[in-house]
């Protein structure tokens, strides 16, 4: 079974009072339990009561995945101790950098633009009579098969300016997006809310 819950809701520094926080994601696929962008929580007691919801602790994480290399979005990854971390030149495990892992219902897609070290994640639900196998989303099951992308600040959020102030390079991140918008049903942003891709 795989399932995507979004542990802590990402926020921007214009609408919570000067603090910036990414949306901190879970996703479970079989043994597989991975958090992407530990991020700027106000602590990192957030991150573990969040975990601790979902009946887990930090030796239960396997991997710890970033979707770009801005501070941000990794600040808490030291909490996650000698865990393996999935980012853009690599799996890093203990120094060494290594082929991506392969994942039943996980597929990493180089997204650059927003940063030049952009990854999205796109994770593959089945179709499913329960809620319960959809995480957070509780959409009553899925009819066909629908595809979650955690994409990091190639969105911010939904309807956020097309105009991103600090992308690296905005060509490449227009493609990113319109890479994202083919390849997804549902989108989580850097730090908003999630939604539906318009088809």
């Amino acid at each position: 079974m795989t399932q995507v819950k979004i542990l802590v809701q990402g926020y921007l520094d214009n609408e919570s009072g000067g603090r910036t926080c990414p949306n901190v994601v879970l996703i479970e696929d079989g043994k597989n339990k991975i958090v992407v962008d530990p991020g700027t929580t106000k602590n990192q007691k957030v991150i573990l009561d969040a975990l601790k919801k979902e009946g887990l602790t930090l030796k239960d994480i396997t991997y710890v995945a970033l979707t770009h290399s801005h501070i941000d979005h990794f600040a808490n990854i030291g909490m996650f101790g000698d865990k393996k971390i999935i980012e853009f030149f690599g799996l890093w495990d203990g120094g060494k950098c290594l082929n991506w892992p392969k994942f039943t219902n996980i597929k990493i897609i180089k997204t650059p633009g927003h940063a030049y070290t952009g990854l999205t994640f796109l994770v593959i639900i089945e179709p499913s009579s329960t809620s319960e196998e959809l995480g957070f989303f509780h959409l009553g099951g899925v009819k066909k098969k629908t595809i979650i992308a955690i994409c990091g600040d190639v969105w911010w959020k939904e309807n956020y300016s097309k105009k991103d102030p600090y992308a690296s390079d905005l060509i490449e991140l227009e493609k990113s997006r319109k890479k994202v918008l083919k390849s997804a049903d549902w989108i989580i942003p850097g730090h908003g809310t999630i939604f539906q891709v318009k088809k």
